[in-house]
Formats: C-alpha cells, structure tokens, sequence
C-alpha cells in the first residue's frame, strides 16, 4: 500500500495548472473487471484533486486505500504525461477464479461497500445546517389562483421600461436557457411567488420537457437577511444547494466533494473518527462550480434563489455569481430580487418580469375574498353592491402593487369591521393609512390604543433584541433562534421573575396552552399584524399554537423600518427602556 501511496502522491503532486490526470487515465487489460461504482470512484478522486494539502493528502489516502482494498496496483508510466495505468486483479484471469482463489475477498468487497453507503449520509449531515428550510416554510402560501397567470403565455403587448417585453415563463422553463429574474417592489409579493413556483406540478412538468433523456435536478434557497448567518450568507446558500442536490445524486458526492470524501473514506477504513467539517467558504464555493461543471452524471439542473437583495455581502458578487452560473449548457437559474441597480446591469439582457405590473386582479381578488367571508361585510355589499366594488378596487389601485400593503390594510378593515363601521368609514379608514410601507408602519406601530402602547413598544423591542448581537454599534446579526411564543410570553411579562424563579413543573400544560393563545392574540391586537407566529413543519391547517413555535416580522422591511434610530428611540420612550432582553 505503501508504494500505491507513494505513486499516487507523485502523481498527483505533480499536476500543473492546466493538467487534468482523469484524461490520461487509461484501462489496462483488466480495468473493465473493477466493478463499475469504484471505478467511478477512482475517477472521480483522481480527476478532482483538491487543491489545499490536507484536502489532496486525504484524497491519496483514501485512493491509495481503496485500490489496495481492491487488490489494485497503480504504476506510473513516463511517457504520454504521466499516464496512470490501473491493473486489476493481475494475478487472476477473470471475478469468478478471483473469487475462488480467495474467498475472502467477497467480505472485503461487502465490507467496502458498507463503508461506502454510509458516507453520503454522514456528508449530507454535515452540509445542514438547523435553519435550512426555515425561510421557505415561513412565506405565506398564495392565496387561491392568485398567480396562476405565471405559467399563462404573455401577450406580447406587455411591457415595462424601455420598451422590454415580460419574459414568457412557463416557455422559458420548457425550452428557455440561462437566467430569469423576477424583480418586484419590496412587499410584492416576490417570495410567495418564488414558494408558488418551487411547489407547483406545472414547474416539474415544463422542466421535465427541458431535461428530455437527462435526469432532471431541482434546487431553491430564500436568502433572508431578518434570520441567522447562514441564511443570508453564501455559505449557508452553497451548503444548502449542496446538500439538496447531493442527496438527490449522491453518487456525485466523489466528485464533488473527494477531499471530504476521501477523509471519511479513510477514517472508516482505520477504524477512526473523521474530523468534523468546518466548511470554508472556499470548499463549498470550488465544490459548487464542480458541480456546475461535472459531466460524471450528466443532467440537467434548475436552480430558484429568492431574495438576491437580501444577501449579505455585494450585490454585484451575488448577481455575478448566478450569471455565471447560468451560462453552463445543462443550468439554468430562476431568481428573485428587488431591482437594485447592480441586478439591472447584470441581467439587463436576461428574461424576466416586474411583479407590480402583474398584481392588481391578484389583488382584488385577494381583498375580496377576504373581505367577503365577513359577515358584517356581506350585509354592507347586499346594502351597497357598489360602493362595496369601489371599496375594493380602490384598494387595488392605492396598493401600487404592493402586496404587503393590501395585506395590512385588510387587516384594518377587518378590525372596522368589528366595530361595526360602515362603507363610509371603512373609505375613511382606508383613506386615512398612508401608500408608503414605512408611512404605513409608523401608522400601526405607534397609534395603537393608549392603554397598548407600553406593551407594543416592549414586544416590538424583544423580538429585535432576539436576534442583536451587541458588539458593536450596528448590530450585525448573529446565529441564533427567533424567539419562541412560549419565551416571549413570560420575556413581556409584567413581573420578569415569575420565569426566573419558578420551579420545574409549575405551569400544567393546559395552563401552557392558555398563555400562549392569549400571546397570540396580543400580538394580533398590539402589534398590528406586523408580528406573526411561525407554524413551519406544524399541519398548515391547524388553528393550536404550539410552545415552541416561533415568532418574526411578517417581513423583512419591518424589520429594516424598526431598527431606524428615530424608531428605537420612540420605542424606548414608550417602553421605559433603551433594550429589553429576553
């Protein structure tokens, strides 16, 4: 093993910038008689060589260690650049005399091949990470057929600036290439669409047509910039990205990943404990670009990232980075962001739709709906059918596309509506909130009821100081979870010991269940609808909130609107306090 060892290392060590060792790898007379997965394997370990010393020296331990185990002989050659010649099973003349010759062969085989199974397990788990999916889950889910109109053909009549036609969706997923951005307003509604499209039959049909014969791959990610490190980081994107598609084709992960690979590979093989994983950056953005790249198993792979403008780091470096990407024959790229000036230049020439444009019936069918299962409601429309139509088309207009915006002002009318208003006041009420989401928010946040709005401020306050870390003056956010409703609860209780101080087992899990529903309802009736609970993985259709759900901004852009100094301060003037800590 030793010599296999030697012989490899000198190999690969001696690779230049542009030698590929896989294009010299040359099948001896019993090559073929490698059973095709460590074939694979060998290939794969030696075309990819890592380019650091630890990941390349893990790589020839494990190659050395897995042809050795193979009865397999590596012998360099001095002529045609070092051309690796792999002689199988040499002193046998075919499996079956291998076989009887040593039996014990067959246990060294089963043996190697348990090994080998357990590996991309135990790789997928180190690529995932506890907020993976959080993102997702958390978008609301789309109101019945609104959006349906995504995967209609546009007519060519519509456009936007400087005369560009929308870009027809459903056709770009069935025959189209490269990238497509969907860009939209802050509170469009851009993230319920990406969620409506990942989770739509009709996106895996059209992209099934695009694959034809290959295997077809899909993979999302929602940055999100209100939630932990790696959620708005290119780290958590490429381990998530990763760990979605390598878990579909693990029989990627040699290639993809042969350092991490090898190291597990021989750590079983001696019988240790591989080192934990501590995923550079580096690591995973060189195993993505192979990714892109690897023709080992051809297919063809779709990507949907929701939220560029939500990133953590340059705008051009996210943008660059998919554009890229997007040019590899077998990917393409649907993506979703506000338009910032550096998406514009980057996918100027891409196809793609402005989502305001698009909303006003999705909108006011919206409103509708909503509107009409209220039974004070009802008997205005029966009362006044037209004034009711006016009400709710003048929503649509006034909204400017703003999803977010019809959303809260629903929410208004709704409470109107439960104090009897009729369609003059509920003109009033609509007419008094201001067009502008930060307008809006100061409008919610602080003219609630007066005998509210030291409970509101200090709500508002906990949940930001959830995710603060304050070491230093801009509050850059850190790894760690929202605050549960349970926490919450006793955080904005009146007495801050009655948690500190109780002993285990003091609250039933009825009297649990009552504490948390009574959080609920104050943060509906508080906080103005700007604070939510987060059901994540919980039945959608449940009306039980449970302990341990979480709860966050019902949007990133509250979030940016609270933490504004001027906000702080009138927070902190409301609540009696600069900070309140959970």
């Amino acid at each position: 093993m030793a010599d296999s060892h030697n012989g490899i290392s000198e190999h690969i060590d001696e690779r230049g910038p542009t030698y590929y060792p896989g294009q010299f790898l040359k099948q001896s007379e019993r090559f073929d008689r490698l059973d095709a997965a460590n074939k694979e394997l060998v290939t794969s370990l030696v075309n990819h060589a890592a380019s650091d010393d630890r990941g390349l020296q893990a790589q020839i331990s494990a190659l050395s260690t897995l042809l050795d185990r193979a009865e397999v002989v590596i012998a360099t050659q001095e002529d045609a650049n070092k051309r690796i010649i792999v002689d199988v099973f040499q002193r046998f003349a075919d499996s079956s005399s291998v076989e009887e010759s040593n039996p014990l062969l067959a246990q060294v085989r089963t043996a190697d091949q348990e090994i080998q199974n357990l590996i991309p397990t135990e790789t997928l788990g180190s690529l995932r990470f506890q907020s993976m999916s959080e993102r997702f889950e958390a978008v609301d889910e789309s109101h019945a057929t609104t959006f349906d109109w995504i995967f209609r053909p546009f007519q060519n009549t519509v456009q936007y600036a400087e005369g560009r036609r929308w870009g027809d969706f459903g056709a770009w997923l069935e025959s189209g290439t490269g990238l497509y951005w969907i860009n939209g307003k802050a509170g469009s509604g851009k993230s319920t669409l990406m969620k409506y499209i990942v989770n739509h039959n009709k996106t895996s049909s059209l992209l099934r047509r695009w694959a034809e014969n290959l295997k077809l791959c899909t993979s999302a990610f929602f940055f999100w910039n209100s939630g932990s490190k790696q959620q708005c980081s290119q780290a958590g994107l490429f381990r998530s990205l990763l760990y979605e598609i390598l878990g579909q084709h693990p029989e990627l992960i040699p290639t993809v990943l042969p350092a991490q690979w090898g190291a597990r590979y021989s750590a079983k093989c001696q019988a240790r404990q591989c080192p934990l994983e501590s995923w550079q950056l580096s690591t995973l953005k060189m195993a993505f670009k192979t990714l892109i790249a690897q023709k080992t198993v051809p297919l063809k792979l779709c990507l949907f990232i929701d939220g560029l403008d939500e990133y953590e780091g340059d705008d051009e470096e996210i943008a660059d980075l998919f554009g890229k990407a997007s040019m590899s024959d077998n990917v393409k790229i649907c993506c979703s962001s506000r338009p910032h000036q550096a998406f514009e230049d980057t996918f100027v020439t891409r196809p793609g739709l402005r989502l305001q444009d698009l909303t006003i019936p999705d909108m006011r069918k919206y409103v509708h709906d909503r509107l009409e299962k209220n039974a004070r409601m009802q008997h205005l429309s029966e009362e006044e059918p037209e004034a009711t139509k006016e009400l709710i088309e003048e929503i649509g207009t006034a909204a400017s596309g703003v999803f977010l915006w019809v959303r809260l002002v629903v929410s208004s009318l709704l409470s109107g509506l439960g104090k009897h208003d009729d369609i003059s006041y509920l003109q009033m009420r609509l007419r008094e909130l201001p067009p502008e989401l930060d307008d809006l928010y100061e409008h919610m946040v602080f003219k609630v009821d007066k005998v509210y709005q030291k409970e509101t401020a200090q709500l508002f306050q906990l949940i930001g100081t959830a995710f603060r870390d304050q070491t230093d003056d801009f509050f850059s956010w850190r790894e760690t979870k929202q605050l549960s409703v349970l926490l919450l609860s006793f955080a904005s209780e009146r007495d801050a010991t009655l948690a500190l101080e109780a002993k285990s087992g003091f609250m039933t899990k009825e009297k649990i269940t009552t504490r948390c529903k009574n959080m609920e309802i104050h943060l509906r009736t508080r906080c103005g609808g700007l604070l939510e609970i987060q059901y994540g993985n919980e039945d959608p259709y449940t009306t039980t909130v449970s302990p341990d759900m979480t709860v966050a901004y019902i949007h990133r852009t509250i979030k940016d609107y609270l933490e504004l100094w001027g906000t702080r301060e009138k927070l902190a003037d409301r609540s009696g306090s600069q900070q309140n800590n959970p």
